[in-house]
């Protein structure tokens, strides 16, 4: 028998990703193959109400625990974990004061996390919608796309087609044409930011992402130009720099871009632009060091 305290200890450890390497874990988990329930209740003024009741083995329970968690995270220097309540919080508008995120949604997120299984279709359509309606304002810059929304469009894309499609930074590697298209778009922004000083009051993010993200090639000759025309007002090193970036994916696109992109599309869409934007990042951070 174990104690309320160690089952607390494992079940802690679990959410936070660390069903298999810990102590605590180690020593209660002797029986893997021991049947284990969660039941989820929904209160109710005159009864409570059953929603779901998990059955599966401990052992089970642990490693898709910890899957979860690897499956969530997207930034390699982070190891925060994301409990359901993140994942809540980040299905509704920032600026709402009652919304909540739909019952039956986060029910099926539960399971799917329980049982190791594809997350509902309903997520990544809902994270998208977020992302692309959301802006960031003057106390936050982390509203419109954050580690969170970035790691739920990660995982719901990786288990949907069963293999690591999205990997944890950008990778050059992977030819989809709107993951490419979300990359470039960062490069343009970070090209605008750079040109104005920091001064600007609405980028092309501001202006342009949601129909950059649904209908490419509608806007994408429209940015290019804009980008060339910022590109004057940057040193011949950052020019260079630049085109060099602009160039590579242009190539992988073969110079046309998608007319629309389907939801699925527009998730990969999304984590481009996230990772492009870490890459020229961590590059001009790694660049401060050196110099």
């Amino acid at each position: 028998e174990y104690t309320e305290s160690e089952i607390d200890n494992v079940l802690k450890n679990a959410k936070r990703g660390l069903a298999s390497d810990t102590e605590a874990v180690e020593n209660i988990e002797s029986d893997p193959d021991v049947t284990f329930y969660i039941v989820g209740f929904t209160p109710n003024s005159a009864r409570i109400s059953q929603k779901f009741i998990y059955r599966d083995k401990f052992g089970n329970l642990m490693s898709n625990a910890e899957k979860h968690q690897c499956d969530l995270r997207i930034n390699p220097s982070s190891e925060r974990s994301v409990y359901f309540r993140d994942i809540a919080g980040e299905l509704v508008s920032p600026k709402s004061t009652g919304e909540k995120a739909p019952s039956p949604l986060m029910t099926d997120i539960m399971l799917a996390a329980f049982y190791g299984t594809p997350y509902p279709d309903g997520l990544l359509a809902t994270i998208v919608r977020r992302v692309k309606t959301d802006s960031n304002d003057d106390k936050s810059h982390y509203i419109k796309l954050n580690d969170t929304r970035a790691g739920i469009i990660k995982a719901c894309l990786n288990r949907k087609y069963k293999r690591e499609e999205i990997t944890m930074a950008w990778n050059d590697e992977n030819k989809n044409q709107a993951y490419i298209c979300g990359g470039l778009f960062a490069i343009y922004e970070v090209i605008q930011k750079e040109a104005s000083g920091g001064t600007l009051n609405r980028t092309i993010t501001d202006s342009y992402f949601a129909s950059a993200c649904s209908r490419p090639a509608s806007v994408f000759p429209k940015l290019g130009i804009l980008a060339m025309n910022h590109m004057r007002k940057l040193n011949e090193i950052s020019c260079i720099r630049f085109n060099k970036l602009i160039e590579q994916l242009m190539d992988d696109l073969d110079g046309e871009f998608p007319a629309t992109l389907s939801n699925d599309d527009q998730g990969r869409f999304i984590v481009g632009y996230y990772q492009m934007n870490k890459k020229i990042y961590t590059s001009d951070k790694a660049k401060g060091k050196d110099e």
